[in-house]
């Protein structure tokens, strides 16, 4: 992959082997395998799906464990971290600022801000 860019949501790759889109056209909408090594590199605060699966997510306001971060969502205006909660039912985080306070991929968690309503408390 020479090159990554994203139009309407959607991403569009540039290879290094092809020069003409009409050489590529049969890809489109395929499947792709890209290794770590060779992915796009991740700006700050940017992670693969792949290392949030399965941290734990930490409540910001008293320390306890919310759960387990079981899925990511990708919609049009920001993903949604889908986590299973210790009485097993789900809750869905938008991945925004205002919520996602901290991710420790060496510790294994992620701190958050549940905002009102979210729960049923």
């Amino acid at each position: 992959v020479a090159s990554c860019k994203f139009v309407k949501n959607q991403p569009v790759l540039k290879f290094k082997e092809f020069s003409n889109i009409n050489e590529v056209e049969i890809y489109k909408r395929k499947g792709l395998f890209v290794t770590r090594n060779q992915a796009v590199p991740l700006e700050k605060d940017e992670y693969f799906i792949a290392d949030l699966i399965g941290l734990s997510v930490i409540r910001e306001d008293n320390g306890e464990v919310l759960g387990e971060l079981t899925d990511v969502l990708q919609t049009g205006a920001n993903d949604v971290y889908e986590v299973k909660m210790e009485d097993g039912k789900e809750v869905l985080l938008p991945a925004i600022r205002e919520c996602i306070k901290n991710v420790d991929l060496q510790k294994g968690e992620i701190t958050v801000h549940v905002m009102k309503g979210l729960l049923d408390e």
